[in-house]
């Protein structure tokens, strides 16, 4: 017997580094490495088409320097658990009482 539950799963987006801006205008620039983003996009086409053809990055600082800055991809997956009854578990153990 199988439960399904869904959990998020997230992975850094190596290729957009973002920087913050010095100019009060521009809060903070994208720097996209075009080709490991298109891989990226390609490897989660499956999941982009089912959002619509949207994908959502996360951009997050850091705890320790809050001007470093870096990007996550974060989506909700189904996990599939096999549930262990008590028979399947303790075989032997059927005939006891206790």
């Amino acid at each position: 017997m199988e439960n399904v539950k869904k959990e998020y799963v997230s992975e850094y987006v190596n290729c957009i580094i973002p920087k913050l801006n010095e100019r009060d205008f521009v809060h903070l620039d994208l720097h996209i490495k075009a080709q490991e983003f298109a891989d990226f996009v390609t490897k989660h086409k499956q999941h982009i088409e089912h959002s619509n053809g949207f994908v959502s990055l996360s951009i997050l600082k850091a705890l320790k320097d809050p001007n470093k800055l870096y990007t996550k991809f974060t989506k909700l997956v189904e996990v599939k658990e096999d549930v262990v009854t008590h028979k399947e578990q303790m075989p032997d153990r059927d005939d006891l009482p206790f």
